[in-house]
């Protein structure tokens, strides 16, 4: 601004003043930041700029918390400060749910939780996944969180190979008998009749099958079905007393088809004797 000053005498002087509008600096930039990242931060308002990290340009990147400022000159050399505060969000932690021992063939679901986002290893984006593997295998994951900030996890995942459980012995017995079962291919072993151990004695017909009791290996249940057959009736019809030279037909009578052995080595179901003696006979039928 100029001035022109006279007085009554004619006489004048000039005089002038100058007026600068100092602009209040500004810092414009994120107030949080996530951990291992950086924010820009860009002051204005000034014509040289002074950080007091020593930074010297109007904008800069900064990675760790603290207070940041900056001393602007504007271009009549007046200066002024401007400040501003970084903080670091909170950590985000990410956990993987799932089941982490499977047998050969089986599937299980895997969750991240406390994300926005996801990105498996697989390639998948969403918050589950449902994977069957057939050989052992580590699953990871990154989440992002509301804040942009990311954190990863990862989960192994062990396959165990089936065991076929075998359960060798008759599959039929006679009345009066038994038969004898025995399971192999895992050790302990459980019975669907309670007992347990690799052998079973079986009394009655039925269904019955063996399992491991132990959960860290995968073991298939085996089942063997046993018939229990009746025995056949057998009688002898003929004489029981001859006269000397006399001869009779011993036979064996029962109402099952039968194959026989007599105590003579005959194996008709009828034979001719012409001596004393004691004389039998063994019946057996097809399921034998």
């Amino acid at each position: 601004y100029t001035v022109d000053v006279t007085n009554v005498y004619g006489c004048s002087s000039q005089k002038s003043f100058r007026i600068v509008v100092n602009t209040t600096p500004t810092i414009v930039g994120n107030d949080a930041i996530c951990v291992g990242d950086s924010t820009l931060l860009q002051a204005f308002g000034g014509v040289s700029y002074q950080w007091n990290d020593g930074v010297m340009t109007a904008s800069r990147y900064v990675s760790a918390p603290g207070t940041y400022v900056v001393t602007v000159t504007n271009s009549a050399g007046y200066t002024a400060t401007a400040s501003k505060t970084i903080s670091y969000y909170g950590v985000p932690t990410v956990s993987i749910i799932g089941e982490q021992d499977l047998c050969k063939g089986e599937s299980t679901t895997l969750t991240a939780n406390n994300g926005v986002s996801f990105n498996w290893s697989t390639g998948a984006t969403s918050q589950s996944i449902t994977v069957s593997p057939s050989q052992n295998t580590t699953y990871s994951v990154t989440i992002t969180d509301q804040n942009g900030c990311r954190a990863s996890a990862s989960l192994p995942v062990v396959v165990h190979e089936n065991v076929q459980l075998v359960i060798s012995g008759s599959d039929h017995f006679c009345a009066g008998d038994s038969v004898v079962l025995m399971a192999s291919g895992a050790n302990q072993l459980g019975w669907s009749t309670g007992q347990t151990g690799n052998r079973l004695v079986v009394y009655e017909s039925g269904d019955y099958s063996v399992s491991s009791t132990n959960t860290d290996v995968c073991v298939s249940t085996a089942t063997k079905h046993v018939d229990k057959y009746r025995r056949p009736t057998v009688s002898i019809t003929g004489a029981s007393a001859l006269c000397q030279g006399e001869n009779d037909n011993l036979m064996a009578v029962t109402n099952e088809s039968v194959t026989y052995a007599w105590s003579t080595g005959a194996n008709t179901n009828a034979i001719n004797v012409n001596s004393t003696g004691n004389y039998s006979v063994t019946v057996t039928n097809t399921h034998a």
